[in-house]
């Protein structure tokens, strides 16, 4: 056994291990070779593509090759050549989608036969499964299709067209009864899709097809709920339709589906889960809104429905009013495991201490204290202690790490990294590692610093649970340009690795769902805007996932957001991850000026949790740079303030010894 390399002191005994492989000139030519290949087949110039592929025998990522010809081919291919090809590639990334195209491509084709044989056992998408139907449907193996069929069709919105003629089938079987039929049109409208609604109703009695646009109306008027409803009968569907329009005008406006709700309870004997399907929304979005009596409407739910999501937002309810005693009732009432949560402990002993329970609050913010967490770090600074940061350098197997070097899937990503094809290297890294015990995602994670993949070893070792190998997952990378640029816009160097770290695990070729790209997560339309703003050359989208670029963008962004926000940090992280005019609306509709507050109450919660997590990531850099760390507190300023409040703490690790 042996210490793997320390990111910033690397013992000189195992400098080669911590450093990327270095490739040789055949390696080179390998890969300048399978770009210039992968580049005709993005073009569509087969034959382009195909001129290299002499040139890349025994190449590792010749397959990838392959695969593309055979993907873009696919309609004119041998049946058995991609069969074969995917058979000898089972487990490899791009896999998955060469069969679901493939199989897609058959059924067009209306090759039923040949679609039944490959088909296979794995998971396929909506437009597969409609094929499969029809196949089975012309070929005439029709056991227990049925079923499967109605499952296709019973969904809230319009199918693909591929499913037509297994649904043609379906109804030459009888197999759509008017019992199915209403099922899709209260599925469709809860999905808000009137139109879908009202093409059902031809298959339902003309003397019922009245019902259809009148539930139609009910879901786009849900205001009027009581004055449409008014005269009808009681009826189970009626009653599903009406807590249906209450839950749906709850999501725009709790109040008004309160006043509704009142107005409906009264006229019809509504089962306990009727009630809970219309009071549950009401009670969290008058929470969500911080509708004054949000308890009350929350304690309208009938007990067994209240869950934790339910019992949480009522604690934010209590926070935003200032009820330290609901507060403590409505934690106390959340499942344990979600009470033991270092949130809802630090909630729990700020409630004790404002209600002068001064000794039980000190014993859970003390416990507190010694965790490495935003509200770790905000006990500590309740109790005006050090901050408790105790690092881990792990033990690694130098066998068992290059037995992980040499799976097959490990080496295919290293290489397709090494040739920018992220997305793929991305699925064969995930393939190699899912099912991993703690020991091989250490390994994993150790794997992936030596070959300069942070993001890699970060999520690895947040799957494993190993938090305080800190060297590890809280790398310092472009350390001069981040330097320059926090020089240049007065900005905490630590702060912002801090918000780099949270956007995007300090992957520079990160692409979000959002088209949110590189280091800092700029999108191309924010790029464009900043640009001309602060005269940066802006030359396209691709420019973003060059690391200097997206840290320059980045820190003009945040200088620009202190501007705006008067230099409060939490509110640029906020407005950094869900935009300035979401910050300034949080601002004007939650007037608190207590900053742990402001934060637990943000409605959306992917930034509720990003601002902590930005504040304790900065705080893990701080602690990095000399073993001190600046107050998580000092950061936090309360909402009417501006400035900032530096103060320091020192680290102690009394866990070490």
């Amino acid at each position: 056994m042996y210490r793997i390399c320390n990111l910033l002191l690397i013992v000189p005994a195992v400098m080669a291990l911590c450093e990327p492989v270095r490739a040789t000139t055949g390696l080179t030519d390998y890969r300048t070779t399978f770009r210039q290949a992968w580049q005709a087949a993005g073009r569509g110039d087969q034959s382009a593509m195909r001129s290299h592929l002499p040139r890349l025998q025994g190449y590792l990522l010749e397959p990838y090759l392959r695969y593309e010809d055979l993907r873009q081919n696919r309609a004119t291919a041998n049946e058995q050549q991609i069969a074969g090809f995917l058979d000898q590639h089972r487990g490899w990334a791009f896999t998955p989608g060469l069969r679901n195209v493939w199989l897609k491509t058959l059924g067009r084709q209306k090759r039923w036969n040949a679609l039944i044989r490959n088909a296979g056992t794995g998971r396929v998408g909506t437009e597969v499964q409609c094929h499969l139907a029809a196949a089975r449907a012309e070929t005439g193996a029709t056991a227990d299709l049925l079923p499967s069929v109605q499952a296709l069709w019973l969904v809230g919105r319009s199918q693909h067209k591929a499913c037509d003629p297994a649904f043609d089938w379906m109804r030459k079987q009888h197999g759509i009864p008017e019992s199915l039929v209403w099922r899709r049109i209260e599925l469709a409208l809860a999905a808000g899709n009137a139109s879908l609604a009202r093409y059902l109703a031809r298959f339902v009695p003309s003397n019922s097809r009245a019902w259809v646009d009148r539930y139609t109306e009910l879901m786009i008027r849900p205001q009027s709920a009581a004055g449409i409803s008014k005269g009808w009968a009681d009826r189970p569907r009626n009653r599903r339709m009406l807590t249906l329009a209450v839950k749906r005008l709850a999501r725009r406006d709790a109040d008004a589906a309160w006043r509704t709700w009142q107005q409906l309870a009264k006229r019809y004997p509504w089962t306990e889960q009727e009630v809970a399907t219309a009071t549950y929304d009401i009670g969290l979005y008058s929470a969500v809104e911080l509708a004054s009596d949000a308890l009350a409407r929350i304690d309208r739910v009938p007990v067994a429905y209240r869950d934790a999501r339910l019992l949480e937002w009522r604690t934010r309810a209590a926070l935003a009013s200032g009820d330290w005693a609901e507060v403590l009732g409505s934690i106390a009432r959340m499942p344990d495991e979600r009470r033991g949560d270092e949130r809802w402990r630090y909630w729990r002993a700020r409630a004790l201490d404002a209600l002068g329970q001064k000794s039980e609050a000190a014993g859970l913010f003390d416990g507190l204290a010694s965790e490495a967490n935003y509200h770790g770090f905000l006990a500590a600074d309740r109790l005006d202690r050090p901050y408790t940061i105790c690092p881990v350098e792990p033990n690694i197997d130098k066998d068992r790490l290059q037995a992980m070097r040499a799976q097959p899937g490990i080496q295919r990503a290293l290489e397709l990294r090494a040739v920018e094809l992220d997305s793929f290297a991305d699925m064969e890294w995930q393939n190699s590692v899912r099912g991993l015990d703690r020991e091989g995602l250490r390994h994993a994670a150790a794997l992936a610093v030596e070959t300069g993949w942070p993001d890699r070893a970060i999520f690895a070792l947040g799957n494993s649970g190993d938090l305080r190998f800190y060297e590890w997952r809280f790398p310092l990378i472009n350390q001069s340009q981040v330097m320059k640029k926090a020089g240049q816009h007065r900005l905490d160097s630590h702060w912002i690795y801090g918000l780099m770290r949270s956007e995007s695990a300090m992957n520079p070729r990160a692409i979000s769902s959002a088209n949110a790209r590189g280091l800092m997560q700029v999108t191309p339309a924010t790029a464009r805007q900043l640009s001309r703003r602060h005269r940066l050359a802006y030359q396209g989208a691709k420019q973003l996932l060059n690391p200097e670029y997206n840290i320059a963008l980045g820190t003009a962004y945040l200088r620009d957001l202190l501007n705006d926000f008067n230099g409060n940090p939490i509110l640029v992280a906020g407005a950094y991850n869900a935009g300035p005019q979401a910050v300034q609306r949080w601002l004007a509709e939650r007037p608190i000026t207590e900053p742990d507050i402001w934060v637990e109450l943000i409605p959306y919660f992917e930034t509720r949790d990003y601002i902590p997590r930005v504040l304790a990531f900065t705080t893990i850099y701080d602690w990095k740079e000399d073993g001190r760390a600046r107050r998580v507190s000092s950061r936090m300023l309360p909402l009417t303030a501006t400035g900032s409040r530096p103060q320091t703490t020192d680290v102690i690790c009394p866990l070490e010894g």
